[in-house]
């Protein structure tokens, strides 16, 4: 089994999401099925205030195998 290259996958992170966020829009149904798959439970979104501000935190379950049994079509993200 190949090993993700974390460092190919920053740099081509927000190329992704880019292009994800325009087929998201286009394609409304497929991507709440994709999501779905995804995120199998509800993501838990809590509001926490600190000193420094506020913010969210995230708690939930995600399944990345749809996305690592096909990322070949996002480019050449593994190590040899």
């Amino acid at each position: 089994m190949k090993q993700l290259d974390i460092a190919s996958l920053r740099k081509r992170l927000p190329a992704i999401l880019k292009d994800w966020t325009n087929l998201s829009a286009r394609h409304l149904q497929q991507s709440r099925q994709l999501l779905a798959k995804l995120f199998p439970e509800r993501i838990i979104c809590r509001p926490v205030t600190t000193k420094a501000g506020g913010r969210y935190d995230f708690s939930g379950q995600v399944h990345l195998d749809p996305i690592l049994a096909h990322q070949n079509s996002l480019g050449n993200l593994s190590r040899p």
